[in-house]
């Protein structure tokens, strides 16, 4: 990562998130943390990248930290931000690190961004495209029942959940038991092929004190089919 110049690729942009889809450890969390405050802010929005998608729950508090310095620095530069049509790549890319920034803490494995969180990211916002970024996430969470999706295809499968996604049930799961006990979830498939998916996730919930319905379906009646 550190290799970079005229003579070397660009692979360092987004050397963190490609390993840590084939393989997550400790070693890479480390570098990504450091790489927060990288010089190259191509490097650092993929580190913040990372530590969303695979960091452990102690990195929330640095994302926020960095967060809060880029804003400090870019706000009142909205137009700054903007101007990419000049050639000012450079500023393009702080913007894309803003959003990575956002991004990695709405919608972060290891812990969930909830009403207050995702006020504080409105306020930390800068510019428009990041403000509807939140405002959208704002309007997904005053939505309830909150939606599970599924989506199966040959040799993929995708779970989503408010902002999060992934293709690891394991890794659902785990983003599932950080929402609050009593929560209700609609299940948002409508493919009888997933029943056995709906099923397991469902057993799954009930388990942590949660429940999943199909649409139309009360929690009630949810917890009675639940006990046959």
């Amino acid at each position: 990562m550190a290799a970079r110049g005229p003579n070397y690729s660009g692979c360092n942009h987004s050397l963190l998130t490609e390993a840590g889809k084939l393989y997550s450890h400790p070693l890479l969390e480390e570098i990504a943390l450091r790489s927060l405050g990288d010089e190259d802010p191509q490097v650092a929005g993929n580190a913040a990248a990372y530590l969303g998608k695979y960091g452990s729950a102690q990195a929330e508090s640095k994302l926020w930290e960095h967060l809060v310095n880029w804003s400090e620095k870019w706000r009142g530069k909205e137009a700054d931000l903007r101007s990419t049509a000049s050639g000012t790549m450079e500023n393009y890319a702080q913007s894309e690190l803003g959003r990575e920034l956002l991004t990695a803490l709405a919608g972060g494995h290891s812990w969930l961004a909830d009403s207050s969180k995702l006020e504080r990211l409105r306020q930390l916002a800068v510019g428009e495209q990041m403000t509807q970024q939140v405002e959208s996430a704002i309007s997904e969470w005053n939505q309830r029942p909150w939606g599970i999706s599924y989506n199966s295809f040959p040799g993929e499968r995708r779970f989503s959940v408010l902002h999060y996604e992934t293709d690891s049930l394991e890794r659902f799961k785990e983003k599932l038991k950080r929402f609050p006990s009593g929560t209700v979830f609609v299940w948002n498939d409508f493919n009888s092929s997933a029943e056995d998916m709906f099923r397991e996730l469902s057993e799954f919930l009930a388990g942590q004190g949660m429940v999943l319905v199909h649409q139309g379906e009360t929690a009630e009646r949810a917890a009675g089919r639940g006990r046959q």
